[in-house]
């Protein structure tokens, strides 16, 4: 399932003002991907001290953290 994607998720995530991290990495199994969010979890909490909610962040297979929907992003969706 691709969170984030639909509006009306996207509005849930900014009204509840919440942190939220997405793998964005299609066709690994659920083993895998627990492993990089444990592997991710230090830099996960540095990502979400560094940004203000409400976001939505992206984590790929190696890693890597990227923000799709900022704060301000979020919050004019919410205005609309």
């Amino acid at each position: 399932m691709k969170y984030g994607k639909n509006f009306l998720e996207r509005i849930a995530v900014a009204r509840a003002r919440i942190k939220m991290f997405a793998f964005a990495s299609q066709s690994v199994s659920g083993e895998d991907i627990a492993t990089i969010f444990l592997n991710t979890i230090v830099s996960m909490q540095e990502f979400a001290c560094k940004h203000p909610a409400p976001f939505i962040a992206k984590i790929y297979r190696d890693g890597r953290l990227d923000m799709w929907k900022d704060h301000k992003m979020l919050m004019e969706e919410l205005e609309q």
